[in-house]
Parts: C-alpha cells; structure tokens; sequence
C-alpha cells in the first residue's frame, strides 16, 4: 500500500514523500530512498526501486528534497548542508512511525547527502549509494570552468540545467556550502554495511 506523507525539515519546511508498505507492521525493515540533484521522488529510478523493496517485503519512503518536487522551498536556496538535514529529519521520521530496522539508499546529490549523513546518526543498519556525488567542488569545477563559477560568484545565482533540459536557478550559496564537503574525508567514519554502485 502506498500512502502520501509529509514531515518538516529543521526549518520547518514541509518535505512530501511516499510511505510504502508490504504490511501495517512496523516490524519490517524500511529503507529510505533520496534523488539526486533536481529530479524527484516520482522518477522511474526511484519508484522501480520502492516496487523491488515490496516485492521484497521491505517498506520504503521515498521524499522530495527541500525545494524538489511537492517539498517546501526554494529550489535556489538548495545546498548539501540542507540535504542531509531532510536526510536526518527523515530517519526521525521513520523511527516515530515505530521503525526500528532502517536502510537508508541515496543517488547521486542524495548519495553524498546519504553519506554525510549516515556519519552523523546511530539509527542506520545499512547504507547504499548509487553514483555519489563525493566531490561536488571538483564535479562543478568541471561542469562549469573557472570562469562560470567567478561569473557565478559575481551574479550571486546561476541557472542550472539538468538532464531533462529542465532549467533552475542555483545561488552561489550552493558553491560556498559544498567547500565543507570532501565526502572522501568521512568515509573512514562510516561503520554500517555500505554499498557503493558506480556507473
């Protein structure tokens, strides 16, 4: 069954997900699903994903990103940083729903969120990643060149496109919270079976 949720952020900003579950038991592990970087919830990936874990008698809730999909807020305003706050608040979630076997699989944006975050909680009993993005510094310096990100710097926003030709505006406060994050830094923190895939 599946079930249209919603929860906050530490902001308060209303996150929107979907809750499915091969039983009203909350007995059954649950594995919380996170997109990658302006896409959402309902993509095939992600929907694929929560149908196998059914068939499979595991729960899932897949949820839209702060400023993604049905999810509160500004897409403009979006940084890793805030990404794994939505990670962390939905593993509390769960754990209110009365789930206490909780996977945790993130793609791309989300897997880099799922990474960080997964340092910083004691409540995960698995981790996956699908393509993280580990080093975000290093992945827009070779999306965008040097001078994009001065003329990004000097603009205060860009407009960011994604694989659907789909076009959004990215402020450079995004640039300024991935200086934080060399992924590969923490990994020697994470102590859950993880499960890196890579295309």
């Amino acid at each position: 069954m599946e079930t249209k949720i919603s929860f906050t952020n530490s902001k308060g900003d209303k996150l929107c997900g979907i809750l499915t579950r091969p039983s009203e038991s909350t007995e059954t592990p649950i594995v919380i699903i996170c997109h990658g970087f302006s896409v959402d919830k309902d993509r095939p990936t992600y929907t694929t994903l929560a149908k196998k874990l059914y068939e499979g008698k595991i729960a899932s809730l897949r949820f839209d990103l702060f400023g993604h999909g049905e999810s509160e807020g500004d897409f403009a305003d979006i940084t890793i940083t805030e990404g794994v706050d939505d990670v962390l608040q939905a593993i509390k979630y769960v754990k209110k729903l009365g789930y206490t076997r909780i996977g945790l699989i993130g793609n791309s944006f989300g897997g880099g969120a799922s990474l960080i975050a997964s340092t910083k909680t004691d409540d995960l009993l698995a981790l996956a990643v699908i393509s993280p993005a580990c080093d975000y510094p290093e992945i827009e310096r070779a999306r965008r060149g040097d001078e994009a990100i001065a003329q990004w710097q000097r603009d205060g926003f860009l407009i960011h496109r994604n694989s659907r030709g789909q076009e959004f505006r990215l402020n450079y406060s995004f640039w300024e919270d991935i200086q934080k994050y060399l992924v590969y830094d923490i990994a020697d923190q994470i102590s859950i079976p993880t499960l890196i895939v890579h295309g």
